[in-house]
């Protein structure tokens, strides 16, 4: 690894909330880790509620600043860093080619994340992890000379997972068409509230399965999930802050959670799940895995869905051999290695504009 004192700096803009969730600033920090072995030394733009709630997200950066907005951000970096700024990285649906065009003035190259394809976006380079997208879909939102990468190979997914994949599998394949253990996670801070239902709903309607339940303890939810797990006796294991979420995927026969990072980290041990759309980036994701026939999808978008939770509950408790069908095809779209390529291609173009 380089000495990141002389390392040329990549700004990484990207924000996290108990409202939004810790996603963006988790992923940024798989990405920082490979941008440090390449070479670069990569520094956080990011609100000031992420660096106080997640500070265990912070440790792959160079340098952590917390900003309000983008005139103040490209304040700082100016002069924080007289020497110049390589680059700087997005990581934030709530930023368009308006706000990315005033870092132009400080840094050479722009990139990013983008899951939407719904606003215009001034970068060199976008990578968009989605499935099944088409650079059509950013035809008119991008300059013509943007480089886009699109698809599984840039999802990013974290070392545990990809570590665990195979024995996962085959573990899943010689316990068979059982169901015994549930797994409900909808992230750490679960911004919609909606775990303790999911919760309530899962152990009525499967009375004799094992669940495991992840919280942050961030979440506002952590103490109705107390109370509830508390309340359902030992079937039910509240794990919070959790180190150990690739070991509890691999454990369980069935996943209930959000369609946002964790789907790529479900597809990539094979868990058949339940995917539940609760956000406009989560949409895409939740078709093509519908249409693909690799996880059952409930759009949970407009309110929480008790009946439509509870039949599917009820098929997989009545047919569990849709199990093995829905862990086959989750594992076949899974990626690979999304941080590292993504983290090769910003540090050729960066070294080429050096």
């Amino acid at each position: 690894m380089a000495d990141m004192n002389n390392a040329p700096i990549i700004a990484i803009r990207a924000d996290g909330s108990a409202a939004i969730g810790s996603g963006h600033i988790r992923r940024v920090g798989l990405l920082a880790d490979h941008l440090r072995r390449g070479g670069l030394a990569p520094v956080l733009l990011c609100n000031p509620e992420a660096s106080e709630i997640f500070p265990d997200a912070l440790h792959s950066f160079a340098a952590v600043h917390p900003v309000t907005d983008e005139a103040g951000a490209r304040t700082l970096l100016a002069d924080r860093y007289p020497q110049g700024i390589a680059g700087v990285f997005f990581d934030h649906y709530g930023l368009n080619a308006t706000d990315h065009q005033l870092y132009r003035s400080i840094a050479p190259h722009l990139s990013g994340i983008d899951d939407l394809a719904n606003r215009p976006l001034d970068w060199d380079i976008l990578f968009d992890i989605n499935l099944g997208r088409s650079p059509a879909d950013y035809a008119s939102l991008v300059p013509p000379q943007t480089a886009i990468h699109l698809g599984r190979d840039y999802q990013i997914v974290r070392p545990e997972f990809h570590q665990r994949r195979d024995t996962c599998l085959k573990a899943r394949k010689a316990r068979g068409d059982r169901l015994d253990r549930v797994l409900i996670a909808m992230g750490g801070t679960d911004p919609q509230g909606l775990t303790h239902s999911l919760l309530n709903v899962t152990a009525a309607t499967l009375p004799d399965v094992a669940i495991d339940v992840i919280s942050g303890s961030v979440s506002p939810e952590l103490p109705r999930l107390r109370s509830a797990a508390a309340r359902l006796g030992p079937r039910v294991a509240l794990h919070v802050d959790t180190p150990d979420v690739a070991e509890l995927m691999c454990r369980a026969d069935l996943g209930i959670g959000a369609g946002g990072t964790m789907t790529w980290e479900r597809n990539m041990l094979g868990l058949p799940s339940i995917l539940l759309v609760v956000a406009d980036n989560q949409l895409h994701v939740g078709r093509v895995m519908a249409r693909e026939r690799a996880a059952l999808v409930i759009d949970l978008r407009h309110g929480h869905d008790a009946r439509t939770l509870t039949a599917h509950l009820s098929l997989f408790r009545n047919a569990p051999g849709d199990l093995a069908f829905l862990s086959e095809r989750a594992a076949q779209l899974s990626g690979a290695d999304g941080a590292r390529n993504m983290a090769r291609i910003l540090c050729d173009a960066l070294a080429a504009n050096r």
